[in-house]
């Protein structure tokens, strides 16, 4: 029986098939293959550096047609991007300042609402007769200073008792320096 190996292979192709060919032109020139006679035919010699025109111009074609980003690309990109932060940050932190001013407003206005309820429970104390400011204080629970809420949101303030009213001092918001604000509370007449 005669094993005869139809092989064909393109000129200019390296790799895997070139050491095939090498493997095949032994095995014709021993003339057996695993207890099989080989006909004599030699593979065609392989040269494995030769390139044709054709893969010449395929390998440019894939070559242009890379994608990927120009350095100009890439730095008109980076240039939008600085613009916008240099936009962006300074409005984010006048935004940031304007909440914190909002957010003392609030503390401030509650001091407020919890001053009002102590003036009346020490109004109803008194039976009726006229309540001082620091009662009111006093009967709101609040001190000359100290902090209201829980943590994290627990706020330090001051609250000054004078003739007509309290005046009331909001100093930091968890730690926070950042919050300040103030107002004054009247008593009511």
């Amino acid at each position: 029986m005669i094993l005869h190996i139809i092989f064909q292979v393109k000129p200019g192709h390296g790799g895997p098939k070139y050491s095939l060919i090498k493997h095949l032109n032994a095995i014709i020139g021993a003339g057996q293959y695993r207890g099989h006679t080989v006909a004599s035919t030699q593979v065609p010699h392989f040269n494995k550096c030769e390139i044709t025109e054709e893969e010449k111009k395929m390998k440019k074609s894939v070559l242009r047609n890379e994608e990927g980003f120009t350095l100009i690309e890439i730095i008109a990109v980076l240039v939008i991007l600085g613009i916008l932060a240099a936009v962006a940050v300074p409005k984010y932190v006048d935004m940031m300042g304007q909440a914190k001013t909002s957010a003392t407003l609030g503390e401030v206005a509650e001091i407020k609402g919890t001053l009002n309820a102590g003036w009346g429970k020490a109004l109803l104390a008194n039976g009726g007769n006229a309540v001082t400011p620091a009662q009111a204080l006093g009967n709101a629970g609040l001190a000359a200073s100290g902090t209201l809420g829980t943590s994290p949101d627990n706020w330090a303030y001051t609250a000054t008792a004078n003739a007509t009213g309290v005046s009331i001092s909001v100093l930091s918001r968890g730690g926070d320096t950042g919050y300040n604000g103030t107002g004054a509370w009247n008593m009511p007449q």
